[in-house]
């Protein structure tokens, strides 16, 4: 790789006059993520950034590349069948969209497709192959910038284009009109491989500089950074634009969507110019001082949502997404805030105020020190008239006059009130002046004062606590618009003083008793309308409109329920500086609120409006400016992948359609959506399983459990913080293959081999001795005895359990003929049938398998229990464990006691999934030594036991008790509201049978 271009004595010149430049008196940042080893990226020297189709970025290091998807980085070297683990520049095929096509040290070009490397030799020599810049033209042709020079690659051997100059310093880049623009020391050429035409010009650059860099720019044209400093736009072969950078050589340029030129410098960070500007208009000089991460950026890129990404050599890479927000580093804790008529902010430190203001040429700032310099501030206001307030340690209250800017300069009191002179001996911490000129403070513990100001200060009165304030420790004060003064307590609620008038009033006290939702007062401020919005230190936030208060809080999407400081935005937004960082709530609607997220996360105590709508946010020892006018709204589709799959636990490679077997049935997902801005959600469907999209949650995975064979396919899109959906969702389609037995050939011969069986046994069945004959003629008669009662019992219970809910399906059948013009009506009762059926179909069943000779024994028991539970709770995604036996008892147990065990178990089952809103189950069978004990206990809200037996309409309840006491079983339920419920029901064996049990 060519080495850094020669550093030229003006820039040396230009570099020490910078140095030697008064610097302003606090550190303008920007809010820079910054991206190292730490993070997973494989190197911190960046030789390139580059965005592909998919919308990752990819990072060529020097020592590999690596590829971030907004979440992690993976990486790849030589090992990975990389051509050498230095990679230079990184570009992706137009014609071949998805193939990464990456620059070598020494290697030629890697081409990276669905995972592999091939290589691609431009030479025999190694610099031949050392690649700093690859462009592909309309005919596919790569154009490789190499130490050899350029070498085009197309579908023979690799050609070497000859220019004019052996061994020139020279550069690569294509226009927006696809020209090919090449620099050769002090000369441009352009080439159109459509016309094959090549033109020339020799650009003006002075002290035998070279061509540095080319940058395109958007209406066809290619900036051209010279070495000696200079900045050159040429449309064509005319020069349009000529700018001498006095800040140093420039490395690299782009320029933004809003007009915004950003262009390194060597060694010197980066400037940041309005294209407007650049003919010859003031610009920014940023730093690692204002937040990037290092002053030798390497590599520049503008990503599709507007996130700007600089590589540096030594820091790894920086990502700027926020550009209207800036942030003033101070060198303590800010104090007290306050902005006045000329949009000045004013921040006070212990000892200190900065002052910042916007001229020009951006923003600027200045530090003033007060007189007496000895004292400390405690706290500062502004009043109507554009005086500083500030109460100082030495238990004083000064005014300041700022009217003039003084540029630095101590600022000298205009005003002085001293305790035990002015007013009594107390120690002041808040001062307000209201619409009379009156200035009101507050001392703790004794109470609230007002003096009257004017040539000879006079205290009015001083409103003693608690006798004549019922509020002690004030943190707010605020005049409403109706001239009423309002003090928020530490912890006594909110006094109000009508008409802000001292003389012998009365104040009223509103607490948690008159619905205010915590006593600790913070903040107060008025809405358009009126109200009064009063921030609390635990509860949230309440809105108050003279007659009752509306309360909001994390539970209604609030960032916290501590709420330091509110301000009114000209827009109807009320901004809230919360412990979790500042928020909105509009007025008009408060459920409607938002924040952006770069100033979340941290305690905000203080903010303030300007008259330009700006936002002034004070953190610990930062005051930032936010401009939410110019928010960035993502309206990029996210794109949405699959990104890994995991069957019965494995592992296994994505494809769009799969075929899995029948045991192949527990299928887990993840997904992700590439956005390198916050807030990202996902929101999916399984066809086949879920009704429906689930709601958008930055959950990014998601785990089908036991599912059926059959054909599914799985959905997800990707939600970004605008509420812009993904173009097209992320799919995959697979069917799990029906178990062998389920299988038509299985069933076939599974069919002719029970009929070769059958014959069989009816032939041997005939062949009998006709002595076992008449045994079996003596038993026919039991058995036939048994066979009408359990005819009648079966017919009593089709009666009791299927007949009369058949009977209500046909009369809400009859009622839906009749009222079919009713379109409401209809749909309840056809809800209603569909409900009825399945239950007639499912008592059906249970008496069924209950009666049935096949299933007699505590196995099959055992057994359909362990059925039943997978069947109720898996559709509805409870947790459930079982805990059966391993021995395999053979006991027979009686049809009755069989029946009403089941039928125990299930209406247990039942009334847990429907009702007691559990997310887990836990069933237990046991064989101790007196019997069979069922148990079944949840998780879910639990009830009273006595309570629902007396109100309870239902008979789920009473049906289990008679049930049990029918067979002789033991049914005990133990419940608690909030800590779920336990049923167990205890089956008694008589000697013979626990000797039968026992044996088995």
């Amino acid at each position: 790789m060519p080495t850094r271009p020669f550093f030229p004595t003006p820039f040396l010149l230009a570099l020490v006059l910078e140095l030697l430049t008064p610097h302003e008196s606090a550190a303008q940042v920007l809010p820079f993520h910054t991206f190292t080893t730490i993070h997973g990226l494989i190197s911190n020297t960046i030789n390139d950034l580059f965005q592909d189709s998919r919308g990752f970025l990819w990072i060529a290091t020097f020592d590999g590349l690596s590829v971030y998807d907004g979440y992690t980085f993976t990486s790849y070297t030589s090992l990975d069948g990389l051509a050498h683990h230095l990679p230079w520049c990184v570009t992706e095929s137009r014609h071949s969209p998805g193939t990464l096509l990456i620059g070598t040290n020494g290697g030629g070009v890697s081409r990276f497709r669905d995972g592999m490397f091939t290589t691609l030799r431009l030479g025999s020599d190694h610099e031949e192959n050392e690649v700093s810049r690859i462009v592909e033209d309309n005919r596919g042709a790569l154009w490789c910038l190499t130490n050899a020079g350029i070498v085009i690659a197309a579908d023979g051997a690799p050609i070497k284009l000859q220019l004019h100059q052996p061994n020139a310093i020279m550069t690569l880049a294509q226009s927006t009109d696809s020209i090919l623009w090449i620099g050769e020391n002090n000369t441009l050429y352009r080439f159109s491989s459509s016309r094959v035409t090549l033109s020339r010009v020799t650009i003006p650059l002075r002290h035998h500089g070279v061509i540095n860099n080319l940058s395109p720019e958007s209406r066809g044209g290619m900036w051209v950074l010279g070495s000696d400093s200079s900045l050159l736009l040429y449309r064509d072969t005319s020069l349009v634009l000529r700018r001498h950078l006095r800040h140093g050589m420039p490395g690299s340029m782009l320029v933004d969507r809003q007009g915004i030129a950003w262009i390194t410098l060597l060694h010197n960070g980066v400037l940041r110019i309005p294209t407007s500007h650049l003919p010859g208009g003031e610009f920014e000089h940023l730093t690692s001082d204002n937040g990037l991460p290092s002053n030798d950026i390497t590599a520049l890129l503008l990503d599709r949502e507007e996130n700007l990404w600089f590589g540096s050599h030594d820091k790894g890479v920086g990502k700027l997404s926020e550009k209207n927000i800036l942030r003033f580093t101070l060198a303590s804790t800010i104090l007290g805030l306050a902005i006045d008529r000329r949009a000045h902010v004013w921040a006070a430190t212990e000892r200190e105020i900065l002052e910042c203001w916007n001229d020009a040429g951006g923003w600027r700032t200045a530090t003033h020190t007060l007189v007496p310099s000895a004292s400390t501030i405690r706290s500062m206001t502004l009043d109507r008239e554009g005086r500083l307030w500030c109460v100082l340690s030495d238990n004083s209250i000064r005014a300041y006059d700022i009217t003039a800017f003084r540029g630095g300069a101590p600022l000298q009191p205009m005003m002085t009130l001293r305790a035990g002179v002015h007013f009594p001996n107390v120690s002041p911490f808040l001062t307000f002046v209201d619409h009379r000129g009156l200035l009101w403070y507050t001392a703790e513990p004794t109470g609230v004062g007002v003096v009257r100001l004017g040539e000879k200060p006079k205290l009015e009165r001083h409103f003693s606590y608690p006798a004549d304030v019922p509020v002690g420790a004030v943190r707010a004060i605020y005049e409403d618009t109706r001239d009423n003064l309002w003090f928020g307590g530490f912890g006594d609620g909110l006094a109000m003083l009508p008409n802000a008038e001292w003389r012998n009033t009365a104040m009223h006290h509103l607490t948690t008793d008159n619905g205010l939702p915590d006593n600790g007062i913070r903040s107060i401020a008025e809405d358009d309308e009126g109200r009064l919005w009063i921030g609390t230190r635990y509860g949230g936030l309440a809105i108050y409109d003279g007659t009752r208060f509306q309360t909001l809080s994390a539970r209604d999407g609030m960032l916290s329920n501590a709420v330091w400081s509110i301000a009114k935005g000209p827009d109807g937004r009320m901004w809230l500086g919360t412990s979790l960082g500042l928020m909105f709530v509009r007025s008009s609607d408060p459920h409607s609120m938002g924040w952006n997220a770069e100033l979340t996360g941290t305690d905000t105590r203080m903010c303030a409006t300007d008259t330009n709508g700006r936002i002034w946010v004070v953190g610990s020892q930062t005051l930032s400016l936010y401009e939410p006018t110019k928010d960035f709204v993502n309206t990029v589709p996210p794109p949405i992948y699959i990104s890994h799959l995991t069957i019965n636990g494995k592992a296994t490679p994505v494809q769009q359609e799969m075929e899995l077997s029948s045991d192949q049935n527990n299928v887990a997902l993840q997904f992700l959506g590439v956005s390198f801005r916050h807030g990202l959600r996902y929101h999916y469907r399984l066809k086949g399983v879920d009704a429906g999209w689930s709601q958008p949650s930055s959950k990014r995975d998601v785990t089908y459990a036991t599912l059926s064979p059959g054909t599914y396919a799985f959905e997800v899109l990707a939600i970004n913080n605008a509420g812009i959906s993904s173009a097209q969702p992320a799919t995959l389609t697979f069917t799990i293959q029906p178990p062998i037995w389920r299988r038509w050939w299985f069933l076939a011969g599974a069919g002719l081999l029970l009929s070769v069986v059958f014959g069989g046994t009816v032939k041997y069945v005939s062949t009998q001795k006709l002595q076992r004959r008449v045994q079996e003629l003596e038993k026919d008669r039991a058995i036939q005895l048994e066979r009408e009662r359990t005819r009648e019992r079966i017919a009593r219970d089709l009666h009791d359990d299927v007949a009369s809910t058949l009977g209500s399906v046909v009369i809400y059948a009859e009622s839906l003929k009749r009222q079919v013009q009713h379109e409401r009506e209809s749909a309840g009762l056809a809800e209603r049938i569909s409900t009825l059926s399945q239950e007639a179909q499912d008592a059906l069943g249970d008496i069924v398998w209950s009666t049935s000779p096949t299933h007699d024994t505590l196995k099959d028991l055992l057994t359909r229990i362990s059925d039943l539970t997978a069947e109720m709770c898996s559709p509805r995604g409870i947790t459930y464990t079982l805990t059966i036996p391993s021995s395999e008892s053979e006991h027979i147990l009686q049809n009755d006691v069989r029946k009403s065990l089941l039928l125990i178990f299930k209406e247990a089952m039942n009334n847990i999934v429907r009702h007691s809103g559990a997310t887990a189950i836990a069933v237990t069978a046991e064989l101790p030594p007196d019997g069979l004990r069922i148990t079944i206990a949840d998780n879910g809200k639990g009830f009273t036991v006595e309570e629902q037996d007396a109100t309870s309409r239902g008979h789920g309840l009473r049906n289990m008790r008679r049930r049990a006491a029918d067979i002789g079983a033991q049914l005990t339920i133990h419940s608690t509201p909030g800590r779920g419920t336990s049923v167990s029901i205890l089956f008694r064996l008589d000697d013979s049978n626990e000797k039968h049990w026992r044996s088995a």
